[in-house]
């Protein structure tokens, strides 16, 4: 199966040595478990990372606030359109997991929408989104490409 995974510049360096180890799978707005994004999308718009390089303003701060997050003022979303990670793996790997299927099961109620929604384009790019719960060695990678 292959599959992509978006990145920074800054972070490829770590990547290519340790492989894809870091990463985040929301099931709430203040929990989170480990794991590796994914799609089968090549196309880094629509999944979310649409605001790298952007600046967090004051009220975005307070908002966050709000919420229980502690994302100060000034604050630099990463740019994660970086780079493309083109990976190869089995699609029976028992580490990897659809998306929908399983935020169904371990997200709170109406919370995986929620996050479908706002990466835009009426979530139907989550349809392409799946997670790795492990490392994705180095020899699973086909391709790096600068974007």
């Amino acid at each position: 199966m292959i599959l992509y995974h978006f990145t920074t510049l800054s972070a490829l360096e770590s990547i290519r040595r340790e492989g894809l180890n870091r990463g985040e799978a929301p099931i709430s707005e203040s929990r989170a478990e480990k794991a590796v994004n994914l799609t089968t999308d090549r196309d880094p718009s629509g999944h979310g990372l649409d605001h790298g390089g952007h600046v967090v303003s004051e009220e975005e701060a307070a908002t966050f606030a709000a919420k229980g997050f502690k994302i100060p003022a000034g604050t630099v979303y990463a740019n994660k359109r970086e780079a493309r990670i083109t990976i190869k793996l089995p699609s029976n790997d028992p580490k990897l997991k659809r998306w929908r299927s399983w935020s169904r099961k371990h997200c709170e109620p109406g919370y995986a929408e929620r996050l479908e929604e706002a990466a835009g384009q009426g979530g139907r790019k989550a349809k392409t989104w799946w997670l790795y719960f492990g490392t994705v060695p180095t020899e699973a990678f086909l391709e790096i490409d600068l974007l």
